[in-house]
């Protein structure tokens, strides 16, 4: 139960984080006001709202997965109205390699 609670504190903060960072207001836009309804067992986002409206109806959409067994949350509005974008998945070493430089 422990671990579910874990993982649930994890995609809810991550996806509001994202959302704040995307829009530029930071944490003090008050996560309270984010919403994210999970589709069912197992924890995916189905739906963010913000004030009771959904996030799609201005203009931004998310992707949300893992990297090993960190997650992450991107939220975006696209520049034509379209929520098609393509997120390139990267391993993790490649991924930690943009922070810490190359060990070879």
């Amino acid at each position: 139960m422990g671990e579910k609670k874990s993982d649930l504190l994890s995609t809810l903060w991550t996806i509001k984080e994202a959302y704040v960072k995307a829009t530029g207001d930071g944490i003090s836009f008050g996560l309270e006001r984010i919403e994210a309804v999970l589709e069912d067992e197992s924890m995916a986002v189905w739906r963010v709202t913000v004030d009771g409206k959904d996030i799609r109806e201005r203009g931004w959409t998310w992707t949300m997965g893992s990297i090993e067994s960190y997650q992450y949350a991107v939220v975006w509005r696209g520049e034509d109205g379209s929520h098609e974008t393509e997120v390139e998945r990267v391993a993790w070493v490649d991924f930690v390699e943009v922070f810490i430089g190359s060990r070879t």
